[in-house]
């Protein structure tokens, strides 16, 4: 019985971490942030993201957030409960310098 209440507390724990520590509005920010510059780089008073804009946007956050699930996946107990403040951090950290500049 203790083991299945230690195992509950830990998805618990597990599911407030990733809610509070969600990296996808912050992906979200960078992916809009690279496509904003390319936007104004481009000096157009319309702009068209071609295929190559939105990959060169998009890559990125795709694969940060693939390593992501993968670390989440694969790491063990605390390294993977640890994963989302850290994610979080750096996530948030790219995307103030994708908006300051």
């Amino acid at each position: 019985a203790s083991a299945a209440a230690a195992a509950h507390s830990v998805r618990i724990l597990v599911i407030i971490f990733r809610v509070a520590f969600n990296i996808h509005p912050w992906l979200s920010g960078i992916v809009s942030g690279r496509i904003a510059r390319a936007a104004f780089e481009q000096g157009r008073d319309l702009f068209r993201a071609s295929p190559k804009d939105i990959v060169v946007a998009m890559a990125p956050a795709a694969i940060v957030h693939a390593f992501y699930d993968f670390a989440l996946l694969t790491l063990p107990g605390l390294p993977a409960i640890l994963m989302p403040p850290i994610a979080w951090c750096l996530t948030h950290r790219k995307f103030a310098e994708e908006w300051s500049s």
